[in-house]
């Protein structure tokens, strides 16, 4: 356990929050000029709603999926919101900019413009554009992000975003051009067979982003987010290349994505349940400490024991032990990621009490010991026992 530590919390840097603010409002007024303005010019007579709604469906699909991944520690739901309006915004729209300029330069040069921008434009600026969402966390909010998992759920929300809006993109020029057979024909080729093309992409800079924040080298530190885009990049023009060369898509596509797509899934799960062993080793502290019993910490980092913990607080205590006890496993869960957070801290700059802390590990040795104390209240509520009325 951490003692507290000899500095005072310092004030938060106010001129650091007002100019990433800033930004942030500069991106998001251009990222929506840019899409209202594509959306007036080229769009202006198409069903919109309808095309919304189309492009919601995959949305429904994918995000789902993400958020099941999240739900052992809920990310600050403002967080995934920026996310998805980061993807669906600015990504999306800065990367409309791009990618008209580098097609009207490949067709000034007399080069293919279509395939050009495609196959090695487009992947290029999109997985930058989505990553540096990833960055911009990583940079400015760190200990959002505690492992493999949180870096692959804020990049497939960013990427369900980006998705959303392209789609729409995509179906309003169908139907202009084809009408509602090639509205169909391009909601059964973007919308069915691959929803998950843009998460399963950028989930590869999220998933080496979220490593690299464990790293202790810093050469790893700085190579794996170059891996992860390099891999995004290298997917993203192989999907394109497949469609460019229609006659052979549906070939590629088996053969290909989704061995791809299965390997993805597959991966996930298994960094699922690898980050939740994890958990229970990071709460052992805890446990020498009295503050939990070796069966909590051993249910908690076990996706069986939780559900079947849960199971018993509601035979206990009813749909209020239920949440009682799922609340319970979030909040040591968010407890096993402080602890590591901590314990990384102190493996490179030496024990609390030896040092002055900065105001970060300040808040979170705090913020360690209020979640600690709400761990009683909790274990009351699932197992049946009557609190005291005043």
């Amino acid at each position: 356990m951490s003692p507290t530590p000899r500095s005072a919390p310092q004030p938060r840097d106010w001129p650091a929050v007002v100019a990433v603010a800033g930004l942030l409002v500069i991106l998001f007024g251009i990222g929506a000029v840019v899409m209202g303005l594509t959306f007036g010019a080229q769009f202006g007579d198409v069903q919109l709603p309808l095309l919304a709604l189309l492009a919601a469906i995959p949305l429904c699909i994918v995000l789902p999926v993400f958020l099941w991944l999240d739900s052992f520690e809920r990310e600050p739901g403002w967080l995934l919101a920026l996310a998805l309006a980061w993807g669906a915004v600015v990504a999306t729209g800065f990367a409309l900019i791009v990618n008209d300029v580098a097609y009207a330069l490949a067709a000034m040069m007399g080069l293919p413009a279509d395939a050009v921008t495609a196959v090695i434009v487009a992947p290029l600026v999109e997985e930058s554009l989505k990553g540096a969402f990833l960055l911009g966390l990583w940079w400015f909010r760190p200990r959002q992000l505690n492992g493999v998992v949180d870096g692959v759920v804020y990049a497939g929300v960013v990427a369900a975003g980006f998705a959303f809006v392209e789609n729409i993109l995509y179906f309003a020029a169908a139907l202009g051009e084809m009408g509602t057979s090639g509205l169909t024909a391009t909601f059964i080729m973007r919308g069915l067979p691959s929803p998950f093309a843009h998460p399963l992409f950028t989930v590869c800079i999220g998933a080496a982003i979220g490593r690299a924040t464990l790293a202790r080298s810093g050469g790893w530190r700085f190579a794996l987010p170059v891996l992860g885009w390099c891999l995004a990049v290298l997917l993203h023009g192989i999907w394109n290349l497949s469609v460019v060369l229609q006659a052979g898509w549906l070939l590629l596509y088996l053969l290909f994505e989704v061995p791809v797509f299965i390997g993805f899934i597959v991966f996930v799960v298994w960094v699922r349940r690898h980050e939740l062993r994890h958990v229970s080793r990071h709460l052992e502290v805890y446990v020498r400490n009295g503050w939990l019993t070796g069966f909590e910490a051993r249910m908690v980092g076990h996706a069986p024991e939780r559900r079947r913990a849960a199971e018993w607080a509601q035979t206990a205590a009813g749909r209020d032990g239920r949440q009682a006890m799922r609340e319970f496993q979030r909040v040591t869960t968010r407890l096993a990621h402080l602890r590591a957070r901590l314990d990384r801290r102190h493996r490179s700059h030496g024990p609390v009490e030896w040092r002055p802390a900065p105001a970060w590990e300040v808040r979170e040795v705090a913020q360690q010991q209020e979640l600690l104390d709400r761990l009683p209240a909790l274990r009351e509520r699932f197992a049946g026992v009557q609190q005291p009325r005043n």
